[in-house]
C-alpha cells in the first residue's frame, strides 16, 4: 500500500470542501456546545494558573540553593596530573600551593558523581589505578586512607535540615583501598600499612586486610620462579618425550613416504634422508663427533633461550614496558594484550610468553 489518494478520492475531497452545507440545530444543543466550551476555557486556565505557580516555587528553590564554585586552576591541575599519574610533579605542586592531600574535592553539578565516587585525590589515584602516586600520598604527605565517599556529602549537607537518623541517598563507605583498579594499586596500601603501621587504622576503617612487607614481596617472587622453572622443566620433558616418540622414516623409504604422507612428516624424512646420506662415507668415531657438536649446539641453544626468557620475565616483574615474548620495549606502541600480557607484534603473540 503506498497510502496515497486515487482520483476518485482527490474528487470527492475537492466536493466536500467546495460544498456549502446548511444545519439547523436546536436552542438545547446550542446551549450545550456553549457550556463545553466554557468548562473547557476554565480548565485550561487552572491548569496554566497551576503550571505558574510550580515554576514560580521551582525558581525559589533554586535561588535559596548554595551557589558551590568550581574547582580552582591549581586543584584542576593536580586532578589531572593524578590522573596522568605523574606522581613527582603532583608531590612539588602539593608542596608548592600547600593543598592539603586530605581536602574533600569541591562537589559541583557538573562532577557530582564523580565526586561523590571519588572525594579525595587518594580516591582518584587509586580508582585510576595509579600506584606510585598512591604510595607518595601515604608515605610523604600522609594522606588520610580511612576517609569514606559520604563524607564529602556530610560536608556539603545542611545541618538544620537534615535529619541525623536519615541515611544520605547516593553515598557509600567506600575507602580508597576499597575502589582500588588493580593489584599494583592495592599493593601500594599494603606497602604503607607495613612501613607506617601505627598511623592509620588500616584494617578497621582503612579496609586495608593486611601488610606487605619487604621479605614478603621476596617469598612471593621465589614462589613464582620456582612455579615458572617447574612449569619450564615440565614443558621441555613433554618436547622430549614427542621428539622420542616421533617415528623416524629410513632413507630407502623417503621417496613413497613423499606421497602418502603429510608434508612436515615428508620434509622431516627428506632432511633425515639427506644427512644420512652426507655422513654415510664418514668414520663412526667422526659422526659420533659430530652428534656431539650438534647436541652441544642444541643445548647451548636452550641455554640462551632460557637466559633471555628470565630477563624478559625479570624486567616484567620490575614493572617495565615490555613485551613478554621477545623482550622488546613497548614505549610508543600499541601493544597487544592476550590474559593480562602484553606483546609488540601477533607473531609474539602467537608464540606466546617467554
Amino acid at each position: 500500500m503506498t497510502r496515497r489518494p486515487t482520483l476518485s478520492e482527490l474528487k470527492r475531497a475537492y466536493q466536500e470542501l467546495t460544498s456549502v452545507k446548511v444545519s439547523v440545530l436546536s436552542k438545547e444543543t446550542l446551549e450545550r456546545r456553549e457550556l463545553a466550551e466554557q468548562e473547557a476555557l476554565e480548565k485550561a486556565m487552572e491548569l496554566s494558573q497551576s503550571r505558574t505557580a510550580k515554576e514560580k516555587d521551582a525558581s525559589k528553590k533554586i535561588s535559596n540553593e548554595p551557589i558551590v564554585p568550581e574547582p580552582s586552576p591549581e586543584l584542576s591541575k593536580l586532578i589531572d596530573l593524578v590522573k596522568k599519574g605523574r606522581a613527582e610533579a603532583m608531590s612539588s605542586h602539593l608542596l608548592k600551593h600547600g593543598i592539603d592531600p586530605s581536602m574533600l574535592l569541591p562537589l559541583t553539578s557538573s562532577s557530582e558523581y564523580d565526586v561523590r565516587r571519588t572525594p579525595t585525590i587518594l580516591h582518584l589515584a587509586s580508582h585510576h589505578g595509579q600506584a606510585s602516586v598512591v604510595k607518595i600520598l601515604l608515605e610523604k604527605h600522609m594522606a588520610d586512607p580511612t576517609m569514606t565517599a559520604s563524607s564529602v556529602v556530610e560536608s556539603h549537607q545542611d545541618p538544620e535540615t537534615t535529619d541525623g537518623d536519615t541515611p544520605l541517598l547516593g553515598t557509600s563507605s567506600f575507602t580508597a583501598y576499597d575502589i582500588a583498579k588493580d593489584k599494583e594499586t592495592r599493593n601500594a596500601f599494603r606497602r604503607s600499612m607495613a612501613l607506617l603501621p601505627d598511623a592509620w587504622d588500616w584494617v578497621g576503617q582503612a579496609h586495608v586486610p593486611s601488610a606487605l612487607t619487604p621479605e614478603m614481596e621476596a617469598e612471593q617472587e621465589r614462589k613464582a620462579k620456582e612455579k615458572s622453572r617447574k612449569l619450564q622443566e615440565a614443558e621441555r620433558e613433554r618436547k622430549k618425550t614427542r621428539e622420542a616418540n616421533r617415528p623416524i622414516t629410513p632413507a630407502g623409504q623417503s621417496s613413497t613416504s613423499k606421497s602418502t604422507s603429510p608434508s612436515s612428516s615428508s620434509v622431516m624424512a627428506k632432511s633425515l634422508a639427506s644427512v644420512s646420506a652426507a655422513n654415510s662415507h664418514l668414520s663412526p668415531e667422526m659422526r659420533m663427533r659430530l652428534e656431539r657438536e650438534r647436541r652441544a649446539n642444541a643445548a647451548e641453544a636452550r641455554m640462551l633461550a632460557q637466559r633471555q626468557g628470565e630477563s624478559i620475565r625479570r624486567a616484567v616483574q620490575e614493572g617495565k614496558n615490555v613485551c613478554v615474548a621477545c623482550g622488546k620495549s613497548l614505549d610508543g606502541l600499541s601493544p597487544f594484550d592476550k590474559f593480562g600480557r602484553k606483546f609488540c607484534t601477533t607473531e609474539c603473540v602467537a608464540r606466546g610468553p617467554a
